[in-house]
């Protein structure tokens, strides 16, 4: 069981601080909730989790060496492109169900890697696939900024530097 002010990811929200533990009345009986608050949110918001739920699964952030070393290893996997769309798709909407943070980032690698190739060639990647490099880096860039310290709009030019990866869509 987590404890009040305990930092944590909510799969969905990223980096929560347990604000309360109480219990609440929202459907036809009373249960215990943790009260999440997300730490890189602007506005107020508080998140309700069930706390004997098996829905929500909480964890805690991934640690500093974790997150480096998810960040190092996922050049070491050699993912194959796959040109078949709706194939790619579906591997990649797997990727972010399972919500793995060195799969995800594996994934945003070889979006970027493409787009750069697509660029180099005078095109754009795919809108979808744009949406879901979107996603995954909405999902893993929360919690690598909160662990590292850094803010959560400079985690891919992290990433990108800590990988050596020149980013060429980008102007000089």
């Amino acid at each position: 069981m987590f404890c009040i002010d305990e930092v944590v990811v909510h799969p969905n929200s990223g980096v929560c601080r347990i604000a309360d533990i109480r219990t609440e009345r929202f459907a036809s009986s009373a249960e215990k909730y943790y009260v999440l608050s997300p730490v890189f949110s602007t506005t107020p918001t508080r998140i309700y989790v069930p706390v004997s739920g098996n829905k929500i699964k909480l964890r805690y952030p991934l640690s500093k060496q974790d997150v480096l070393s998810a960040i190092d290893s996922s050049l070491s996997v050699k993912a194959q492109w796959l040109d078949d769309e709706k194939e790619r798709n579906e591997r990649f909407s797997s990727v972010l169900k399972e919500k793995e943070p060195t799969a995800i980032i594996e994934m945003i690698c070889e979006l970027h890697k493409k787009r750069i190739e697509r660029v180099s060639e005078g095109k754009k990647l795919k809108s979808n696939d744009e949406k879901i490099l979107s996603e995954a880096e909405r999902l893993i860039h929360l919690e690598f900024a909160y662990v590292l310290g850094i803010e959560p709009d400079n985690i891919a030019k992290f990433i990108m530097n800590r990988l050596n990866i020149k980013d060429e869509t980008k102007a000089g």
